[in-house]
């Protein structure tokens, strides 16, 4: 059972169960599709591109090679939640794993300066949205290499996997927030990995993070 909504600032956290049910590793076998990417990265090993852009980025700023991040933006009875999107070096898919989905957790619990909410690990990327839960808390690119310092801890075997920097955006509106949630969790559908987007077992909430403005 989730514990009550504890607020804090301008959004609500609280720690539930994924996606409203409780998920099972055990005896589970690797998803074919994710076994299929694996292989079919070690057949064009060496001829993978490092993505290290967004889609849009790369159609407004074809030159950038890098993520610009803005500092967060804190507007009087609005929510800070950002969408963050870390992707591993030349996009290996290594990450679509039970022990890999267990040591990011237990990461981004101990990285408690900012909550994360809603997460999905694809095998060579993640989507998270993560909210400050101090006033003076971190910038996004400190707490992200603190939490990867922590994954690393965990599984030393896949230290050194990650891109160094990583893509966020901050979310604007309720509406906005919605239709990104829908978006990203659709993402193993999209990619054929799944039917449906509640099969894909490498997503849940870390805390809830609720819009309480507009």
């Amino acid at each position: 059972m989730a514990r009550p909504l504890v607020r804090i600032g301008v959004f609500a956290t609280g720690s539930g169960r994924v996606n409203g049910t409780a998920i099972s590793f055990g005896g589970r076998a690797y998803p074919r599709a994710v076994r299929g990417l694996i292989a079919e990265h070690t057949h064009n090993k060496g001829r993978m591109p490092m993505l290290n852009t967004s889609p849009t980025s790369l159609r407004l700023f074809p030159n950038r090679r890098h993520p610009s991040h803005h500092a967060m933006a804190h507007r009087h009875n609005t929510p800070v939640i950002l969408h963050v999107t870390v992707c591993t070096v030349e996009r290996q898919p290594l990450l679509a794993l039970p022990a890999v989905h267990d040591a990011l957790c237990s990461s981004w619990r101990a990285a408690t300066k900012l909550a994360v909410g809603y997460y999905i690990i694809m095998p060579e990327h993640i989507h998270f949205f993560a909210a400050p839960t101090e006033c003076d808390a971190p910038d996004l690119r400190t707490w992200a290499r603190y939490w990867k310092r922590m994954f690393s801890q965990r599984m030393p075997e896949m230290a050194g996997i990650w891109q160094a920097d990583c893509w966020d955006t901050q979310m604007r509106s309720a509406d906005l927030y919605r239709r990104k949630l829908e978006y990203v969790e659709l993402n193993p559908v999209r990619k054929g990995l799944v039917a449906k987007a509640g099969d894909w077992p490498y997503q849940g909430r870390i805390q809830e993070l609720i819009w309480l403005g507009d």
